[in-house]
């Protein structure tokens, strides 16, 4: 057995192409210099899961501007009627292992900045929180209207299967949530 990182957090961040096979089993990410119609210049997303899976680290979240494969998601966690701080401690207790999409194949050109509107609506979202803690589905809740109006597939967020993920999630904490005002 190895031993986890009760403290660590990983977040991952991958924009770029992805593709999945015809028969939704198989699906890959396109590094810089993949070639195309070669599969084996390709990033197999059975080994992104497997890493994800073997890293020590308590919580990983991977965001991926790019379409990643319905077949790699796990079960939808409802978000309680009362976010309290009991809720986020009971997240933040437990491994997490999660992962958001912004539902294209390819980046958008967003509004110009050079940042995708997935992208910046994430900017967006943590610049403007007031919240002293934000969870990954309340990060996505806040996105997700707009995000989907520019994806040719809907966006998704949930837990990752197959990686070892407990019920836990990713929490971004604001610099000053512990500061009196």
């Amino acid at each position: 057995t190895s031993s986890v990182d009760k403290s660590g957090m990983v977040l991952i961040y991958f924009v770029g192409r992805g593709e999945v096979d015809p028969a939704g089993t198989k699906s890959w990410w396109y590094p810089v210099d993949a070639k195309s119609g070669d599969y084996e210049s390709y990033v197999d997303c059975d080994n992104i899961q497997n890493a994800i899976r073997n890293m020590k680290a308590k919580d990983v979240f991977l965001i991926a501007d790019s379409g990643y494969a319905d077949i790699f998601f796990g079960s939808v966690h409802k978000l309680p009627s009362v976010t309290d701080g009991n809720y986020y401690l009971r997240l933040y207790d437990k491994k997490s292992r999660w992962a958001m999409t912004s539902g294209n194949d390819y980046p958008d050109k967003g509004k110009g900045d050079g940042c995708s509107t997935f992208t910046g609506e994430i900017i967006n979202v943590l610049k403007s929180n007031e919240l002293p803690h934000l969870s990954v589905q309340q990060l996505f809740q806040k996105l997700n209207k707009t995000v989907r109006k520019n994806s040719f597939r809907p966006p998704r967020c949930r837990s990752l299967k197959n990686t070892d993920d407990r019920g836990g999630e990713f929490i971004f904490v604001r610099k000053d949530a512990g500061e009196k005002k």
